[in-house]
């Protein structure tokens, strides 16, 4: 009785140590998670940056261009592609933006008069309406993004380290792609390598399929609300359409939230106005849902919406805003680990008959 005794107590104790160490561990771990976070993001950034490059890079490559040139050839092509559009871009959407802030007051006044005028059978909407403080809103998630960007560089020197790291993993990515996969697998156990180079060459097939889908998605639909707001005769047509091909990469709710600005527009200046916002905004998601994403990203991903919008509810409230940019090619690779891992561990482990009559039709 008494060596049972102190074997039971021996091992609760053994049990509570390795508890105690596993906890303290997982704590050590989340600290320095969230430290490096910033450089991981970046990281991350470099990644999808070179896997979006490596085809062209591939075909440059197959053409018997040396891999050294055609990476430099790519590079210089996207910097002169980035330079470009920021030269046509960037000073038109300056000066919208500038003008925009300017007139964001005046704007807000006549919109709250009209709703006040509409809400005045309705007391408390009335009320409601009249506490809205839209400039000092404004002011306060530009502090957050603001904070979120300081958060993000980690102080200037910490910034320019993670950019320069950024710059040199997407460089190396490109010269020797292999190197970093080979690394990766070479993590797994030897019996487990040749499922993890499938699943790794899958996940980067999916994420390139993404970055080259959402860059289709956002310069078209970002072209495609800028012309309709300047038919309609909405101001600040080029920044609108500028912030709706940016937000369409936040899913479900990105084009929502790129609405707002010009519908308030139109409405301050006359409510027909904000209904031709309304209708330009759905004619661009119908031509968005049921012709641009079948044919630019669904066929390829093959994601239900449950599953993005789930994904984008949870990597948003785990990681904020950098979640919900990667939500998508997060899921996608997830459903890629489980087509090729789990789903085939989880039939191993039927019975032989159930796999009999699941085989059967």
């Amino acid at each position: 009785m008494g060596r049972g005794a102190d074997e039971t107590r021996r091992t609760a104790i053994a049990g509570g140590v390795a508890a105690a160490v596993a906890l303290a561990a997982l704590y050590v771990c989340g600290v320095a998670l969230i430290r490096i976070w910033p450089a991981i993001q970046l990281l991350i950034i470099a990644s999808l940056i070179a896997v979006a490059l490596t085809p062209a890079v591939e075909f440059l490559v197959r053409r018997r261009l040396p891999r050294p040139v055609a990476v430099i050839a790519i590079l210089a092509a996207g910097i002169a592609v980035v330079a470009l559009v920021a030269a046509v871009v960037l000073p038109p959407l300056i000066r919208q933006a500038v003008d925009f802030g300017r007139s964001l007051p005046q704007h807000w006044d006549r919109v709250r008069t009209l709703l006040e005028r509409v809400s005045s059978n309705y007391p408390w909407l009335r009320d409601r309406i009249a506490k809205i403080d839209l400039a000092g809103e404004v002011s306060s998630q530009a502090g957050g993004i603001a904070g979120y960007a300081g958060v993000l560089l980690g102080g200037a020197a910490g910034g320019i380290m993670a950019a320069v790291l950024a710059a040199v993993v997407t460089v190396i990515m490109l010269l020797e792609p292999g190197t970093l996969a080979r690394g990766m697998v070479g993590l797994f156990p030897a019996p487990m390598r040749s499922t993890a180079e499938r699943v790794g060459a899958l996940m980067r097939q999916k994420v390139h399929l993404w970055t080259r889908a959402m860059a289709v998605l956002m310069a078209t639909v970002g072209t495609l609300v800028g012309v309709l707001l300047w038919i309609v005769g909405i101001p600040y047509a080029v920044l609108f359409g500028a912030l709706a091909g940016v937000l369409e990469i936040v899913p479900t709710l990105g084009p929502i939230m790129a609405a707002v600005p010009p519908v308030l527009t139109g409405l301050a200046i006359e409510p027909v106005r904000a209904l031709y916002v309304v209708f330009a905004f759905v004619a661009v998601n119908q031509l968005e849902s049921n012709l641009l994403v079948p044919l630019v990203m669904s066929r390829g991903l093959q994601l239900r919406p449950v599953s993005v919008i789930v994904g984008f509810l949870v990597m948003t409230a785990l990681f904020g805003i950098f979640g919900a940019v990667i939500a998508v090619p997060t899921v996608a690779c997830l459903k890629v680990v489980h087509d090729e891992v789990y789903a085939p561990w989880a039939r191993s482990l039927r019975p032989s008959s159930e796999q009999e009559s699941a085989r059967q039709p």
